[in-house]
């Protein structure tokens, strides 16, 4: 089946834009990737040991090496800073996740904001609306806050 330009649909954990033949695909790794990025920017920069945090963090949980993880986290400051809807797209792939790998993908975010020792309000803030977007309960997002700490 064939898409028009703008129509969507998932495939598993894949959320599929564009055409058949030249369709686009985001991804969990999409969605982790581009989750680090936003929470390691909430204090108005990334430190190298956010950077660090985040390159590790993606090698380990997808089994890839650190050009990938570059790449991907390239991909996401591109994708993130171009689309008015990389929100949207974003609590879509969070919905096809169970609870579980919500709250993982929460840890991995509050690992990042805790690399370089300082927590910012502003990295607080982030890694809220992150937790929004994953579709975290409240209560889920503070008590990942607790045990992080």
């Amino acid at each position: 089946m064939e898409k028009e330009n703008g129509e969507h649909s998932f495939e598993g954990a894949k959320f599929v834009v564009g055409q058949e033949d030249g369709k686009t695909i985001y991804d969990k790794k999409f969605l982790v990737s581009t989750l680090l990025l936003y929470v390691a920017k909430g204090d108005g920069e990334i430190g190298p040991s956010e950077t660090d945090r985040m390159i590790n963090i993606i090698t380990n949980h997808f089994d890839s090496n650190s050009a990938e993880a570059m790449g991907l986290l390239s991909d996401a400051v591109r994708d993130f800073s171009d689309e008015e809807d990389v929100v949207e797209r974003l609590r879509g792939i969070s919905r096809s996740l169970d609870q579980k790998e919500r709250k993982e993908i929460f840890n991995m975010l509050v690992k990042v904001i805790l690399a370089d020792g300082n927590v910012a309000d502003g990295e607080l803030r982030t890694a809220q609306f992150a937790g929004e977007i994953l579709g975290l309960s409240q209560d889920a997002i503070q008590a990942a806050f607790h045990s992080a700490r």
